[in-house]
């Protein structure tokens, strides 16, 4: 970081945090929680305020935001989003996320 810093001129000290992260319930949602544990530390909130059991809630809040914010839906094309593993649904008016 000093030498990133000295040629950039930002973020000129680092201050090392440790953090008691919430462990996930189950195999499978370590990164909803992951993301749910970034937005707290960058929102200044204390780790607390992260329920692991609200993990579900919250994939389906990214999931929706996602889905809203990707483009719009085209009939002639063969995708509705700008990854590489998208594909056109079966059937008609789908919104669906991988």
């Amino acid at each position: 970081m000093a030498a990133r810093a000295k040629m950039t001129g930002e973020l000129p000290a680092w201050t090392d945090v440790e953090y008691n992260i919430p462990r996930q319930n189950d195999g499978t949602s370590g990164g909803i929680l992951a993301l749910m544990v970034a937005e707290a530390v960058a929102q200044g909130q204390p780790l607390s305020t992260v329920d692991p059991v609200s993990v579900s809630f919250s994939w389906r809040y990214i999931k929706t935001r996602l889905l809203i914010n990707s483009r719009s839906y085209n009939v002639d094309g063969y995708a509705v989003c700008d990854m590489p593993i998208c594909s056109k649904p079966k059937g008609s008016g789908i919104m669906w996320a991988e």
